[in-house]
């Protein structure tokens, strides 16, 4: 299936291992589904899930009102966009001079055409499924809000679908392009940063290079 829309992926940010795709997603579900419609870019901001099994697909819904899911219908291919940990890299943190200040961050693009769950069974075994990975304590703390009928009638106002992913590209840019000296003094620096953001891209980058 040919698309008109990429990213640019400079081979030393490209990210092909599959398992840690797939853990990036689930660590950054609340993701953005574009679709190309006639008027243009139609972009959706939902929470999203990963199916179990060996290929990669995504669950979500959306309120029926939203017409975006109408675009569906057309079986046209949708852009979904993961954002990873990110933030800003000043030069002062890099042990080299003559550097630029730059942003580091993690994302993972996937491709595929949405089917609509038209199930009725399907689409509660879906919410249900949300609420669970979300706020798995609810079904104890406040038992109504997870009864059945309740769940069967909120299914009126949504519609449910699923995304089999065609292809994924994803981006890790956490200073490969610099010398290890100056890597491992940006991830130490994150990694003690105060700044969420800052502290979350450290941890990061330990994952992903092991570096001390």
């Amino acid at each position: 299936m040919a698309y008109n829309i990429s990213m640019y992926v400079p081979g030393h940010f490209r990210l092909e291992d599959r398992a840690l795709v797939r853990e990036l997603m689930r660590r950054n579900p609340f993701a953005t589904i574009v679709s190309n419609g006639e008027a243009g870019p139609f972009a959706t901001h939902l929470p999203v899930l990963l199916e179990d099994g060996e290929s990669l697909v995504i669950a979500a819904h959306m309120a029926k009102a939203n017409p975006h899911w109408k675009l569906f219908e057309a079986r046209s291919p949708v852009l979904t966009i993961f954002h990873g940990p990110h933030a800003y890299v000043s030069p002062k943190l890099y042990v080299a001079e003559g550097s630029v200040p730059t942003w580091n961050y993690a994302t993972v693009h996937c491709y595929g055409v949405p089917e609509l769950i038209e199930d009725e069974e399907e689409a509660l075994r879906h919410v249900q499924t949300v609420v669970r990975t979300f706020d798995a304590n609810l079904e104890q703390k406040r038992p109504a809000s997870m009864e059945e009928s309740m769940l069967r009638r909120m299914l009126a106002g949504i519609v449910a679908f699923r995304i089999p992913v065609d292809r994924f590209e994803a981006k890790l840019k956490l200073n490969q392009n610099k010398a290890l000296p100056d890597r491992n003094a940006v991830k130490k620096a994150m990694s003690e940063s105060p700044d969420l953001f800052e502290r979350q891209v450290g941890e990061l980058m330990v994952e992903v290079f092991d570096v001390s």
